[in-house]
C-alpha cells in the first residue's frame, strides 16, 4: 500500500459528519427534482481546479469502499481525496465508481462508464461534471420522474451528442449513469431516469 504525502494537503470539512450529511441531503434533493439548482455550503478548501460544490460532493460521497477517476494531471486532487476519504483511484473512467470531469478535462463517453446490471443497478458509476454555467429555464429540455411536465437547463459543455447518448441510455433503465452538474458552489442533478431533448 502506497503512503500519502500530506505536507501540502488542504483542509476538508471542519465538521465532517454534519457537513457530509448536509451535502448528501442536497444531492438527494437535486436528484429527486432534476433541473433544480441549489447552493452548496462548504468550508472545505477545494483542490485547484475543482469548484466548491464538486469538492463538497466528492468529500460527502467517497469512502474507502469506492473508486474515483480523476484526469492524470490532477495528482494533487488525487492525494487530497485519498487522504480525506480513503477512496481508491481508478486508472481509467470505465473502472471507476465515481468520475470527476473538470471544465478543461476530456469528457469520457457516458456509455463507456459502469452502468450496473438489471439485478444490481446500484453498481453503476456516478459522474460529477464541473461546468462553466448552469442556467435554468432555457436550453435543453428535461422530462421524467420528479419533473411535473418539463423543465429546461442550459449547460454550455453538454452538447447535442451528449443529449443523444443520454436518450439512448435511458432505454436501459434501471441501468445507467447518474450525473451531478456543478458550477462554483451550485449543484444540479441529472439522474439516469431523466430524458434530455435539445
Amino acid at each position: 500500500m502506497s503512503t500519502i504525502n500530506i505536507d501540502h494537503v488542504d483542509a476538508g470539512f471542519s465538521d465532517t459528519t454534519q457537513a457530509s450529511q448536509q451535502v448528501f441531503r442536497l444531492g438527494l434533493h437535486v436528484f429527486a427534482r432534476p433541473g433544480t439548482l441549489v447552493e452548496v455550503p462548504s468550508d472545505a478548501v477545494a483542490p485547484k481546479g475543482i469548484g466548491a460544490a464538486a469538492n463538497a460532493l466528492l468529500l460527502a460521497l467517497l469512502d474507502q469502499d469506492v473508486s474515483l477517476y480523476l484526469a492524470p494531471q490532477r495528482s494533487a486532487a488525487a492525494t487530497y481525496y485519498r487522504f480525506h476519504t480513503g477512496c481508491t483511484l481508478a486508472s481509467i473512467p470505465s473502472e471507476a465508481d465515481f468520475v470527476f470531469v473538470g471544465i478543461e478535462d476530456e469528457m469520457p463517453s457516458v456509455e463507456t462508464l459502469k452502468m450496473g446490471t438489471e439485478y444490481a443497478p446500484d453498481e453503476s458509476a456516478t459522474m460529477v461534471r464541473e461546468v462553466s454555467l448552469i442556467e435554468v429555464g432555457v436550453g435543453m429540455t428535461l422530462t421524467g420522474p420528479g419533473i411535473q411536465t418539463e423543465t429546461r437547463l442550459m449547460v454550455p459543455e453538454l452538447d447535442t451528442a451528449f443529449a443523444q447518448t443520454r436518450s439512448e441510455i435511458a432505454s436501459l433503465l434501471p441501468r445507467g449513469v447518474d450525473i451531478f452538474l456543478t458550477c462554483a458552489n451550485q449543484l444540479c442533478g441529472l439522474p439516469r431516469s431523466t430524458r434530455i431533448g435539445v
